[in-house]
């Protein structure tokens, strides 16, 4: 990726010429790169990594000032905003195979709640997942894992969305868009400050 100053002889560009230079801004700096055309947009991989991005996104606006503030002095080292750094640090972290929090450093200190019960209905395109978690208190979010067989190891290859933990309200979630066939579901919760818990038990659901 080039950093570009008045590219195509103006002050800005966007868009993609000849199929060959895609001409964009990134945390406000122009830039030019190769096209690229994703091989598989649904990869593994990719929605392992986009579940989190979404749910980060999300929840930036609900964190507290004081929390908030944690990021500002890796943001201001960077020349970048605090919610850039908040993403930037937090993926990082997951892409290391640790879990995101709500501030920098994770504290590590509170009590994962453990998901006690995940009912699970399948339809025609779509499978519906509710879960149970013991306390909502300093929980964050619970990663849904998903799999065409049984569970053995969670880590963001097989993360496919990431539920908010509010309370009084369940957390439940629609797997939408599935071919037919049978699915394995495994779901944790997470702390606000960068703990994950016990997952609860593979279960499987038929999706017509």
């Amino acid at each position: 990726m080039a950093l570009v100053q008045g590219p195509l002889m103006s002050m800005e560009a966007s868009g993609t010429i000849g199929k060959t230079l895609t001409f964009s801004k990134w945390k406000g700096r122009a830039y030019v790169r190769n096209r690229v055309t994703p091989a598989n947009p649904r990869s593994a991989a990719q929605t392992g990594i986009r579940c989190m991005v979404a749910f980060l996104g999300n929840a930036w606006e609900l964190l507290s000032a004081p929390n908030k503030a944690t990021f500002e002095e890796g943001a201001t080292a960077k020349a970048i905003s605090p919610f850039n750094e908040y993403m930037s640090a937090n993926m990082k972290l997951w892409r290391d195979g640790d879990i995101p929090a709500n501030m920098t450093p994770p504290a590590e200190a509170q009590t994962p709640a453990t998901v006690s019960a995940m009912t699970l209905t399948g339809g025609v395109g779509y499978a519906n997942l509710a879960i149970t978690v013991s306390t909502v208190t300093n929980q964050w979010g619970a990663i849904v894992f998903r799999s065409a067989s049984a569970i053995t190891v969670l880590n963001r290859t097989t993360a496919v969305h990431v539920v908010p933990i509010i309370a009084d309200v369940t957390p439940e979630w629609i797997d939408a868009n599935l071919e037919p066939g049978t699915y394995h579901y495994r779901v944790a919760a997470i702390t606000e400050d960068g703990l994950m818990g016990a997952a609860i038990a593979d279960a499987s659901v038929v999706v017509t």
